[in-house]
């Protein structure tokens, strides 16, 4: 999902920043593999497509974890 907006946003051929809200990982665990997610081999092969995009054009991605991921908020808010 996210490749795939990177991708569009290369294809779209001009500079660009983003910020991608990351979904928290299900509590305790790592999520199983899904038989509709691609693999990780998909996912490089992907990436090293768009990485001369990303490249030229990117001028700043930011991953943000939601506030109830641990360390999701750390830092960012005065403590009280």
């Amino acid at each position: 999902m996210i490749l795939d907006a990177l991708r569009a946003l290369t294809e779209r051929a001009e500079p660009f920043a983003a910020v991608l809200l990351m979904p928290a990982p299900p509590e305790g665990r790592t999520p199983p593999a899904s038989g509709d997610a691609p693999s990780a081999a998909d996912r490089i092969r992907t990436l090293k497509l768009i990485r001369p995009g990303l490249t030229a054009l990117c001028r700043g991605l930011a991953f943000v974890a939601p506030a109830d991921h641990p360390g999701g908020a750390r830092g960012s808010h005065p403590q009280r």
